[in-house]
């Protein structure tokens, strides 16, 4: 039986998928070789959906496209954006209670980036860098000692929602776990006890690339 695409998705998200949900599994794969081409705003929008993107109401709180423990929600998310079509290049945080991106530091930042992340050259190559940024004060109250254990699992959950959604708008990623905290964290403007526990790299996919596992 042939399985259609997802059209209730497309109207939710505002872009084309062109593939059933198995094949979007079935092409998920990790590209390090990005095209430096300009990527659409309407991709932005739909990876934002996928990431935090607000699905239902339980007891007045707004349930979002991930789980999270005890629906604490203890991760912000930050954009880095370079060559997006009507967005300046900056540093952004994305505000759940508005549903945008907020700009908070204007400029190019990913050589900055790439750096922190241990010279990793493809992060400078894509079009959007998504962090995910751990916020204690949020979660701990409720389960102490555990929290970073139910943030980590969170990024999880996050992560695979991106990275599928990168596949169903057949764009590379990249998921990052290999850079230092501290750089990053100044980069964004944050202090601590708030920590970036995830990254993940998106961008247009350069031709005659073979993506990894």
């Amino acid at each position: 039986m042939m399985v259609q695409p997802d059209r209730e998705l497309e109207r939710e998200v505002g872009v084309n998928i062109k593939e059933s949900f198995r094949e979007i599994l079935r092409n998920r794969k990790t590209t390090r070789k990005f095209s430096n081409r300009t990527l659409p705003k309407e991709p932005l929008d739909a990876i934002l959906f996928a990431a935090f993107g607000k699905t239902h109401s339980y007891k007045n709180i707004s349930m979002r496209t991930a789980p999270s423990a005890g629906a604490t929600y203890p991760l912000d998310i930050y954009l880095a954006i370079e060559d997006v079509t009507g967005m300046g290049d900056g540093i952004y945080k994305y505000d759940t209670t508005a549903e945008m991106m907020k700009l908070i530091r204007p400029g190019g930042f990913f050589n900055d980036l790439k750096k922190a992340a241990l010279d990793q050259d493809f992060i400078s190559k894509a079009n959007i860098n998504l962090l995910m940024v751990y916020v204690p004060e949020r979660i701990v109250p409720e389960y102490g000692k555990d929290s970073l254990k139910y943030a980590a699992m969170e990024c999880g959950h996050i992560g695979q929602n991106v990275l599928l959604m990168a596949a169903a708008l057949e764009l590379g990623s990249v998921p990052v776990g290999a850079f230092e905290a501290d750089k990053m964290g100044a980069i964004l403007g944050i202090k601590k006890p708030e920590e970036v526990l995830y990254i993940i790299s998106i961008g247009q996919i350069a031709k005659n690339t073979r993506s990894r596992a």
